[in-house]
């Protein structure tokens, strides 16, 4: 089976349209962000903020990535995404492995 680009399968994913509609939604935070703190936010709350949107972008930018229309790209952000995985699992083995051996084994 061919592959086809997400934009001829019903999902407008690139193009002019796409980046005017991004561009009207980033204009319309621009402007309504500053209209709407009427009050002064925390900075913890400002840090929650840009997390949260920074978690969605990077979330739009691995589904845009593993969608790419070269078949190389795809393959090489799978193989990013797993191996970043990899490594987190490995780590998170790693502390409970050294938590558990520092809690029964040294105290």
């Amino acid at each position: 089976k061919k592959w086809t680009p997400l934009s001829r399968r019903g999902f407008p994913h690139r193009g002019p349209a796409m980046a005017l509609s991004w561009r009207r939604w980033f204009l319309l935070a621009v402007l309504l962000v500053p209209v709407m703190a009427e009050e002064e936010s925390s900075p913890v709350a400002i840090a929650i903020s840009v997390m949260l949107m920074g978690s969605i972008g990077f979330q739009m930018l691995m589904f845009y990535l593993v969608n790419w229309p070269d078949r190389d790209i795809q393959r090489y952000s799978w193989q990013v995404i797993s191996q970043t995985i990899s490594i987190f699992c490995a780590v998170l083995l790693f502390q409970g492995c050294n938590g558990l051996v520092e809690e029964r084994l040294i105290e």
